[in-house]
């Protein structure tokens, strides 16, 4: 998966970067440099989504 993969998913759930590096329990720097990423890791990647996942559970409720 790429960083730029993550970050559209990101911005089309309207998430913003500062509220997703909370929930990651990162820097904002930190979110940056994982969506800049040619080829994210799988286990950032997983990371990544996981908090994700948190923003869609609280639109849909």
């Amino acid at each position: 998966m790429t960083g730029l993969q993550l970050k559209v998913e990101r911005t089309k759930r309207r998430v913003r970067v500062t509220d997703l590096a909370r929930v990651m329990n990162v820097t904002h720097a930190r979110v940056s440099q994982i969506e800049g990423q040619a080829v994210v890791t799988d286990d950032a990647a997983e990371k990544y989504l996981k908090a994700l996942s948190t923003f869609l559970a609280q639109t849909v409720a």
